[in-house]
C-alpha cells in the first residue's frame, strides 16, 4: 500500500514524524480515490484480523488467519502495483 501511495503521489506529510502506518496508507488511497468505501473496510478488517495475529493476541482462529491469507492474495491479484 505504501508503494501504491508513493506511485499516486498520495503520501501526506504527518505531524510529529511518526511513520506512515497501514491505516494511514488505506485513508490516503481512499482520499485519493483509489479505494471504494467497500474496499477501505476490506482492508481495516484484514488488518484488524492480521494485528491480532501479529500480537498473539488470545481468541485468534485458524479459519481467520486462513481468511486473511486468501484475502490478501485476492486483493494484491485486483490491485498490482506497477
Amino acid at each position: 500500500m505504501r508503494r501504491w501511495c508513493e506511485a499516486k503521489c498520495l503520501v501526506e506529510a504527518k505531524a510529529g514524524k511518526k511513520p506512515a502506518m497501514l491505516g494511514d496508507y488505506n485513508q490516503w488511497l481512499y482520499k485519493g480515490s483509489e479505494l471504494s468505501v467497500m474496499q477501505m473496510k476490506h482492508v481495516e478488517a484484514m488488518a484488524a484480523v492480521g494485528n491480532t495475529a501479529a500480537h498473539n493476541k488470545p481468541g485468534l482462529k485458524l479459519d481467520e488467519v486462513s481468511w486473511l491469507l486468501r484475502e490478501v492474495r485476492e486483493f494484491l491479484g485486483k490491485n498490482p502495483i506497477t
